[in-house]
């Protein structure tokens, strides 16, 4: 059992971790002892085969990033984080996964969102809050555990953003907009910009004869990815972001067999085998098949000329935009 007396816990996937899972986690934060639970797989992509937006690395990353700099700012102590492996406690029932939670935790608060519910066989969301389970309510208020339900928020609250003021900030809603290539929008709410975290790998080398050398990387089966095309992208390196072309899709225009190739702008350092974040900023153009290399080649120069003049519209990246990164 953690040492956790009076501790808050929070349960999610965290897929996103948009805005309205940040709000939430401040709310956990205020208090001195927190935990934020999250699994590894996200449930929704283990039982219906629902594509994720990020890697549990990923993942753990921007909860580790974001948390620390909570406690920083609110000089509190970082919140915990607990995996759970998801296909060893998918057939738990509510009660038996809050008992399981309790035990290790001790905690006497849950915080939740607008619209919690888990454990096998969910129910209805009745009873005190409105949308939160009833046997999530039933066991709380058995055990004399408090629930801080955390308000969500919608469009209507971000006056400069398109769309149904009506819509909730959700995974899903971010999901359409990645696909619709609204990546200014995606970014306000995220917090950050879209990013795909990767290894570099060894390619054929047929960028670089051309003079566009690339960071190959593959990406993940069930990832949720955007449009195949070309994008205005940074890219971080050791912390340190370079204005960049990325192409994503099924196969390459320069003909590799990877799904992801990065042209970095003025840049000539070997990075086979570093891991490279890219963050992404604006759809260029969709793929396309080359009949030859010298049409590839004059493709390529135009992207660079196009991303040239997309840098004025692209905000910098701000001192708390690159903290999730670092």
């Amino acid at each position: 059992m953690l040492n956790n007396k009076n501790c808050a816990i929070t349960v999610g996937s965290f897929d996103s971790l948009h805005i309205a899972h940040q709000e939430l986690i401040k709310m956990l934060s205020r208090f001195q002892n927190s935990c934020v639970i999250t699994f590894d797989i996200p449930p929704k992509s283990y039982l219906s085969g629902e594509h994720f937006i990020f890697t549990l690395n990923e993942r753990i990353k921007f909860l580790e990033n974001f948390t620390k700099l909570l406690s920083k700012r609110l000089n509190i102590n970082k919140p915990k984080l607990l995996v759970f492996e998801f296909p060893k406690i998918k057939n738990l029932t509510v009660d038996l996964f809050l008992e399981k939670l309790h035990r290790i935790c001790n905690f006497s608060i849950i915080v939740v969102g607008y619209d919690s519910n888990f454990g096998k066989r969910k129910t209805p969301r009745t009873f005190k809050h409105k949308h939160i389970s009833f046997p999530i309510q039933v066991w709380a208020n058995i055990k004399n555990i408090s629930i801080i339900q955390v308000p969500p928020l919608a469009l209507s609250d971000f006056p400069n953003l398109k769309g149904d003021s009506s819509s909730l900030i959700s995974t899903s809603f971010i999901k359409k907009l990645i696909s619709s290539n609204k990546l200014d929008e995606v970014r306000e709410l995220l917090g950050r910009p879209y990013s795909i975290s990767y290894k570099v790998i060894k390619g054929k080398g047929i960028g670089r004869k051309m003079g566009f050398a690339t960071a190959n990387g593959t990406l993940e089966a069930f990832r949720f990815l955007p449009k195949e095309g070309v994008y205005l992208t940074s890219t971080l390196i050791e912390g340190e972001p370079f204005n960049s072309l990325t192409f994503i899709g099924d196969s390459y225009p320069y003909t590799e067999n990877s799904t992801l190739e990065t042209h970095i702008l003025n840049f000539n350092r070997d990075i086979y085998g570093k891991n490279i974040t890219v963050l992404f900023h604006k759809f260029i153009r969709p793929s396309k098949q080359f009949t030859s290399l010298k049409e590839l080649k004059r493709f390529l120069e135009s992207d660079k000329t196009v991303a040239q003049k997309l840098l004025k519209d692209v905000r910098p990246l701000s001192q708390q935009e690159l903290a999730f990164f670092l």
